[in-house]
């Protein structure tokens, strides 16, 4: 007998039958209990077992001081009463299992309970099995992987302190509740399964539960509308989610609409498994996400006056609060709201496996309890693993005995494992299980938590799934390794893992994640812009440079393993990048000769503006400074999310600046680099007003630019300074519609919402004249005629006035043709025609001198929003509403080809450059786009910058600038002459660049073209310096500078090596026939006295440069074509790299012949090698996208891969200081590498082709690169 363990029994019971009644909404207070224990002895006839008392009333009760005294085990009850106390706790849910009952019964000292007992007072928990034996019939109450069910909601247990004491009373009292835990901790079960049934059972709560990010977090805000109304139609749908973004209507105003919340006062609207709205990609998963915590927050603010109660209820992984708190607006609605899901407790975990067991009346073997506690332990993430076994010991195995699960596989950790590999390898035929790893990898995505890559697990629609056997997706389902759902009323189908312990545990798989890890990365980065170019089909979102690159190689290798999308959107970009090549090569020419002038101020305001926006963003980071590894993490994860803004340069510098700012990380350098690379022609950002920019105009002699806004001012711009002149010009109210600069640059005219139009003097900005008594409503438009003797305006009223500006007046009649408001007016440069565009999707072309109209141009479907004359006056071009660019013929107004499909969605603008040789348009996808304007053709890539719908545009006279305006006030200055990143392009000539080297201690550098041509360039100017070295036209394949300078030698593609005399340009002498095939690599000795020369015709040959004759080729062994080859620094060894899978081979050129050492065999088509200063380090570059490193001075070869590019690899140059290694590759990128930590420390990304050589200027400064595309970019190094 132990008083003690009996009064401690008889508290825990009694506790736990409170906590029973609380989740049926009763409350069970010590007199109610002790009432129930009276009634319970007189309904048996056991008056006598009543304790007596001494008696205040005239009613026999019990008084409390009993209760205390069992409760201390300072009093025992006997036999007879204590199992009646047993029977009324059994029955208020107090005891749960016959064991327990037993134990009670010992403390007492009473012994166990007979078999008459049982029967008769406790024969609910009469256990089926005893033996931990299970019969069949029962429902399995474990439920694996997959989350407890409300309907499970009996066989859940272990957290109902948690419940109790924290989660119900924080939903009961708070507008919003974040469930935080580790994966695997159960929440989702927790909810389902604890909080929700607690709630239904008081009848005034209603339950909406969904997960919205499900199958995009791009859907969620049509998604939560669809939880909210499950057969509302699409419309419905679009219109609700549309009013709850833009917050039109609120949260309680869509409940109210679908809950009564007359019949349920209290609503629940649970949203599972938050987190998937970070899984997302890109750019959509952030704007999701502020939108959500704006909702979030109004919510919280509207709920103290709302007529009911709504709790949003969020349950999120642990490792995921760190992005969440990125979000200004999400730390504070997280703040007081969060509740944080712990460890659970021993005894916890033990309800967890033995009471689902004991609902069904089966006893779980005492010993299996104790193992799988041990091997649980304190961790979360093994919960599924524990859940998982016990659902597999019932189903499988038919026994909850230590036995059975040594038997099924005795190690918690293995469980899922074996189970899947069992499935893997025994169920499925070998073309099954090429299926299932492919499956598998579509089911697993990355994601960036700190500064590592974690895989979870996506939610797939099953559409993307068509090349997997239906029955391999039925039977991995069967086997609970899936989840297939079926939303009737999306008519969606998705597949999704079981749980993401299978990531975890399963080592099969993490061994394909891992094997595919730059497989699966890249294919989660393809996903956001996949997804935009299918939905918009537009040209612009097509892959290009290393993107596209890296997509053809694996178009080439693993096409088994691409969606039918995916191929269409990598031939799509295939085919227009071939298209592109194609169509402009007289726009190419033009461009390129702007491109070959200097930076000047445009640069240098550049760099002035990364360096303000550097010192700004370092005073906060050194303000911020934390630990070093929380700075590397932060600085990782800000450069990664630095390049997903590919089309707002300006963020996305300011993130990368940020990232670099924090801690100066390879990660930080590489997405500045690409940052500044991608942003091409942007030169300058101007925050020029507080909301909309409706016109912008360059006066005419190009040094200013006026900007109106609807916040009603107009501003000047210094175009060379940089920055505005003075303040807003005073005198306007409302917002302005029209602007535009008289021919002689003296005037500017300006009309908006505000009656007449008013002149304003430029030099002084102030208000001169104001034209009134024209038109009855707002002028949209005005334009002044080239000889300034008419101002033109349209308006509101449909009306084009004419004003004779030397009498201030309107000419009568009006132009009266429009049907709708006029929003757009142009002369054309010769000044016979005026042009007007509106609302009635109309163009009319009008004789001025006549004041007739001449044409009326009809085609487009909605607003004509922007007209343009050439510079000829023989065309003109449209853009409109309906998204389309439309060129025409003046003279007789027929359209010129058809209309350009700019898909750009609604067009804003629309310009002639002064050459008349390209259109420039823009429009809603904060895109500037090159057109050429004779053929249509698109030129060049878009031009991205603005963060939002761009609303004006303007070019400059001399056709070298372009100023847009958008819809939150930025103007931006593109400079069309150059591509202003850290590399200024040149270019020479039109043919693809194949090789570039500078002069050993001279100041010059030579390139070769594919043409044939040679050019010598100065070094400090980049200035070509005499006449162009003229060899075969089949072209140049290779060039080497002789080691004093003076020579340079040339391989031809013909098979002829030429030599030329530096200082005079002249052609020494030339071997015509050295090679059958292609001079692939030239290398002198160097004392200079050698010459070697490989080729595609499989022959090594070394020359006397004395004689220009054979000295040797006689190099046995060569097994293959060598298409590079190099001299060590002491000449005594020559290094071949052959093709295919080839060797590298050391050639001992002392010995005759030489003698041939093996470096590696195996090794992927060498494409260049090339040793380090000292001699110590061999490098070869390869087309498995690779660098090899070799040291060859000790008496073993130890080499050593780097692997970055997403291409092969044909260039590398080692700098001459040692330093460091850059390499340039197919994916169009060079690549600086530190040597002697062998990492990547910066990245170029600004040439639009391969990379064909790469060199260093002899004091390490400057890099240079030379492209197929026809160009050569000098890289600052520091």
């Amino acid at each position: 007998m132990s008083p003690e363990h009996f009064g401690s029994c008889y508290e825990t019971y009694f506790h736990s039958a409170q906590q029973s009644q609380a989740q049926v909404g009763h409350q069970l207070t010590i007199g109610a209990f002790l009432e129930q224990l009276e009634a319970a002895l007189l309904e048996q006839g056991l008056a006598e077992q009543i304790p007596q008392s001494r008696k205040e009333d005239e009613e026999r009760h019990f008084y409390p001081q009993i209760h205390a005294r069992w409760r201390k085990g300072q009093q025992l009850p006997g036999r007879e009463l204590l199992l009646v106390m047993m029977a009324v706790l059994t029955q208020l849910g107090g005891i749960r299992r016959l064991a327990d009952a037993d134990a009670w019964m010992e403390a007492a000292g009473y012994g166990q309970l007979s078999e008459l007992e049982k029967l008769t007072y406790l024969p609910s928990l009469r256990a089926i099995s005893n033996d931990g034996k299970v019969p069949g019939g029962l429902a399995n109450p474990y439920p694996g992987l997959q989350p407890f069910t409300v309907e499970q909601s009996q066989f859940y247990f272990g957290r109902a302190a948690f419940i109790t004491e924290k989660l119900l009373p924080a939903v009961q009292r708070k507008p919003f509740v974040a469930l935080v835990g580790p994966s695997g901790a159960g929440k989702s079960s927790l909810i389902h399964a604890g909080l929700s049934p607690q709630l239904l059972r008081t009848g005034d709560w209603h339950i909406i539960a969904g997960r919205p990010f499900r199958p995009r977090p791009d859907t969620f805000f049509h998604n939560i509308v669809h939880t909210l109304f499950p057969r509302a139609g699409n419309d419905r749908l679009a219109r609700d989610a549309r009013a709850l973004q833009q917050g039109e209507t609120s949260l309680h105003d869509l409940v109210n609409a679908a809950v009564d919340t007359d019949a349920f006062p209290h609503v629940l609207l649970f949203i599972d498994q938050f987190e998937e709205l970070y899984t997302g990609l890109g750019k959509e998963s952030e704007a999701t996400a502020i939108r959500f915590w704006e909702l979030m927050a109004r919510h919280i603010a509207q709920s103290e006056a709302a007529s009911f109660q709504l709790t949003v209820l969020i349950n999120v992984r642990a490792d995921f609060t760190g992005r969440l708190l990125q979000n200004g607006v999400a730390t504070t609605v997280l703040q007081d709201n969060d509740l944080f899901l712990g460890p659970l407790s021993q005894a916890e975990l033990a309800e967890i496996i033995e009471e689902p067991a004991a609902e069904q009346k089966i006893v779980v073997d005492r010993a299996l309890t104790q193992r799988l506690l041990d091997e649980t332990g304190q961790f979360e993430s093994h919960l599924p693993l524990l859940q998982f076994a016990l659902h597999e010991l019932w189903k499988t195995q038919r026994a909850l005995t230590l036995a059975a699960y040594n038997q099924m596989c005795g190690n918690l950790e293995e469980v899922l494992a074996t189970h899947a590999d069992r499935v893997f390898q025994t169920e499925l035929n070998p073309a099954e299980q090429v299926m299932v790893r492919q499956l598998f990898l579509k089911l697993v995505q990355s994601v960036h938590l700190g500064d590592s890559l974690q895989f979870v697990k996506r939610v797939v629609d099953r559409q993307e799934l068509a090349d997997i056997d239906a029955a391999v997706i039925e039977l991995l389902t069967e086997r609970r390794l899936l989840v297939a759902s079926y939303d009737q009323h999306r008519n969606l189908a998705t597949v999704e893992l079981a749980h993401e312990a299978i990531i975890e545990h399963w080592q099969r798989l993490a061994t394909w994640l891992e094997a595919d890890r730059a497989f699966f990365i890249w294919r989660a980065d393809l996903q956001a812009p996949l997804r935009q170019w299918l939905q918009a089909q537009d040209e612009g979102l097509l892959l290009r440079g290393a993107a596209l690159a890296t997509a053809e190689g694996y178009l080439e290798t693993r096409p088994q393993d691409l969606r039918a999308e995916e191929m269409q959107l990598i031939q799509a970009s295939v085919a227009l990048q071939a298209t592109r090549q194609q169509r402009q090569l007289a726009i190419n020419q033009q461009l390129r000769r702007r491109l070959f002038l200097t930076f000047g101020a445009a640069a240098v305001a550049l760099l002035l503006f990364v360096v303000a926006v550097t010192m700004a963003l370092n005073a906060r980071a050194q303000a911020a400074a934390a630990r070093e590894n929380a700075r590397l993490a932060s600085s990782r994860q800000l450069a990664a999310q630095a390049l997903t803004y590919a089309d707002d340069p300006e963020l996305a510098l300011l993130l990368g600046l940020e990232a670099n700012n924090i801690a100066d990380t390879i990660e930080s350098r590489f997405s500045l680099v690409s940052i500044l690379g991608s942003a091409r022609f942007l030169t300058r950002a101007w925050d020029a007003h507080d909301t909309d920019i409706t016109r912008l105009a360059y006066a005419p002699a190009g040094q200013l630019v006026a900007s109106g806004g609807l916040d009603g001012q107009v501003r000047l711009w210094d175009v060379a300074g940089g920055g505005p002149l003075g303040r807003a010009m005073a005198g306007n109210e409302g917002r302005v519609l029209g602007l535009a600069f008289s021919s002689d640059g003296a005037r500017l005219a300006v009309t908006g919402e505000f009656a007449g139009i008013r002149l304003f003097d430029v030099a002084t900005q102030t208000l001169i004249a104001e034209l009134s008594g024209g038109h009855e409503f707002w002028v949209h438009a005005v334009a002044f005629s080239p000889d300034d003797k008419w101002l033109a305006t349209g308006a509101a009223d449909h009306q084009v006035l004419l004003w004779d500006m030397a009498r201030g007046q309107p000419v009568e009649p009006a132009l009266s043709f429009h049907t709708d408001e006029v929003n757009e007016l142009a002369f054309s440069p010769d000044g016979r025609w005026l042009a007007s565009a509106g609302r009635d999707n109309q163009i009319v072309i009008w004789d001025v001198e006549r004041a007739t109209v001449h044409r009326v141009l009809l085609g487009h479907t909605d607003w004509v929003s922007d007209i343009a004359f050439s510079a000829t006056s023989e065309r003109l071009a449209s853009v409109s509403f309906d998204g389309q660019i439309r060129r025409w013929r003046v003279a007789d107004g027929a359209p010129l080809g058809e209309p350009l499909d700019a898909r750009q969605g609604s067009l804003s603008s629309i310009a002639f450059t002064p050459d008349d040789l390209l259109l420039i348009s823009a429009g809603r996808d904060k895109t500037i786009r090159l057109w050429d304007s004779a053929t249509g053709a698109a030129v060049g890539d878009p031009l991205y910058g603005h963060a939002d719908e761009i609303r004006a545009l303007a070019v400059s006279p001399d056709g070298d600038w372009v100023v847009s305006g958008d819809r939150v006030g930025k103007i931006l200055l593109w400079d069309l002459r150059g591509d202003n990143s850290l590399g200024k392009r040149y270019f020479f000539g039109e043919a693809p660049l194949s090789a570039l080297q500078f002069q050993p201690g001279g100041a010059l550098f030579a390139t070769a073209s594919r043409d044939g041509t040679v050019a010598l360039w100065d070094l400090a100017g980049r200035r070509q310096m005499g006449p162009i070295l003229v060899g075969p036209a089949a072209g140049i394949e290779t060039v080497v500078f002789s080691p004093d300078g003076t020579v340079l030698a040339a391989g031809s593609r013909e098979g002829a090596i030429l030599f030329w005399d530096v200082a005079e340009r002249q052609l020494l002498d030339i071997i015509p026939a050295a090679h059958t095939g292609i001079v692939e690599s030239l290398a002198y000795s160097p004392a200079g006295d050698w010459l070697a020369s490989a080729g595609t015709d499989r022959r090594v040959v070394i020359w006397d440069t004395a004689t220009l004759t054979i000295r040797t080729e006689s190099f046995v062994g060569l097994g293959a074509p060598v298409e590079s080859l190099t001299f060590s620094p002491d000449g005594s060894t020559l290094v071949t790299g052959e093709t295919g899978a080839g060797r590298l081979l050391a050639w001992d050129l002392a010995a005759s012949p030489p003698l041939s050492r093996t470096i590696a065999t195996n090794v992927d088509w060498v494409h260049r090698l090339l040793f380090s200063p000292d001699g110590q380090l061999l490098a070869s570059a390869h087309a498995d996208n690779t660098i090899s490193l070799w040291e060859l001075a000790g008496p073993e070869i130890i080499g050593q891969t780097l692997g970055a590019h997403r291409g092969e690899v044909d260039a590398i140059a080692f700098s001459p200081d040692g330093a460091w290694l850059a390499s340039g590759g197919r994916d169009n990128v060079v690549i600086l590498w530190d040597l002697a930590r062998r990492r990547p420390i910066a990245s170029f990304v600004n040439h639009q082709g391969a990379i064909q050589d790469v060199a260093f200027t002899a004091d390490s400064r400057y890099l240079a690169s030379a492209s197929a595309d026809g160009s050569f970019i000098f890289w600052d190094t520091e």
